[in-house]
């Protein structure tokens, strides 16, 4: 793998390490970018395993999901695939930049803002996505065997948390980069 250094290389010995992380990682991220697709056709081609595993998971009977209820899920799939993909596209911008050597650009800084700002969006997205998939898989059970969960899990602040500190080093360095360009603007 051979990376080119821009001239800043020399001001800064650690771009060439930055620059090979950040092509790996842009690799990594465009590859789990096609994979959920793939997933989520895998799952609704035939969603008949797919039903059973999301039955067995809220103690129902796969003969108790209709099919409203399965158009249900496979919207909230969609929607949350959707947004799952929305984010590794705007990490992936931020890896692209890193293997460019444009580490504090201002395309980097903007999608770290909109990759922080996904990533805490997560937290009330999920809840309320876990809360419609259990009332959607019980919903045919008879009456006293529906069940409306509502949960919070620690992966939802873990991700709620992750997402504010990737926000808030976006803006940051949003901001030093304003800053920079004005100091050089003086010079």
């Amino acid at each position: 793998m051979n990376i080119e250094t821009s001239e800043s290389s020399a001001h800064f010995p650690e771009l060439p390490r930055i620059q090979t992380i950040g092509q790996w990682m842009s690799a990594a991220t465009r590859i789990g970018a096609l994979v959920l697709p793939i997933g989520f056709i895998y799952n609704w081609v035939d969603p008949t395993a797919y039903l059973e595993v999301m039955a067995r998971s809220q103690a129902t009977d796969v003969a108790n999901i209709g099919p409203t209820q399965t158009g249900g899920l496979f919207l909230l799939q969609f929607v949350l695939v959707g947004l799952q993909f929305y984010l590794l596209w705007q990490v992936s911008i931020i890896f692209g930049e890193l293997k460019r050597g444009d580490i504090f650009s201002a395309r980097s800084a903007d999608a770290m803002m909109r990759a922080g700002f996904m990533a805490m969006l997560f937290m009330p997205i999920r809840i309320v996505d876990k809360t419609l998939e259990t009332l959607l898989l019980t919903i045919g059970n008879e009456p006293g065997h529906r069940i409306l969960a509502i949960g919070v899990g620690f992966e939802d602040f873990a991700m709620l948390s992750m997402g504010a500190v990737i926000l808030a080093v976006g803006y940051i360095m949003g901001a030093a980069r304003r800053q920079s360009r004005e100091l050089e603007s003086f010079v």
